[in-house]
């Protein structure tokens, strides 16, 4: 596939992404997947639990690898915690509460595109031109 974003000062770049979901014993989820591009790998494993009708929750654990415009490498992880519920009468889904804690290091696929950008270099929020 290739990335894309509204702004034209982005790289258009190639990347590739899979994910993979089994349904195990006692209502829980796995599910697990990985983004690869030239300067970005990642790779996701978590675990849901359906818990009837209070709703459902969710844990999982994100490692990547980013290389920065600056050539620096930066490796991290996210943790995820999730609980969602569907009110079946309303036809409505909703997530009651998030939360996620990144480490230092830690960029996503979108960060990583976006310190790539043609014609400028961003690092840590300074930009600087260089043609």
């Amino acid at each position: 596939a290739k990335y894309r974003t509204n702004s034209n000062e982005q790289q258009e770049s190639k990347f590739a992404q899979a994910t993979l979901q089994w349904g195990g014993p006692w209502g829980t989820t796995w599910y697990g997947g990985g983004q690869y591009a030239e300067y970005y790998r990642a790779a996701m494993f978590g675990l849901g639990f359906n818990l009837g009708d209070f709703g459902a929750i969710s844990f999982d654990v994100t490692q990547a690898k980013s290389t920065l415009a600056d050539q620096s490498e930066h490796k991290g992880q996210s943790y995820r915690f999730l609980y969602a519920k569907t009110l079946n009468q309303l036809g409505t889904n909703f997530q009651l509460m998030g939360y996620r804690y990144s480490t230092s290091g830690f960029y996503t696929l979108s960060d990583t595109m976006y310190k790539h950008m043609d014609g400028y270099e961003f690092n840590d929020g300074d930009d600087e031109d260089t043609p």
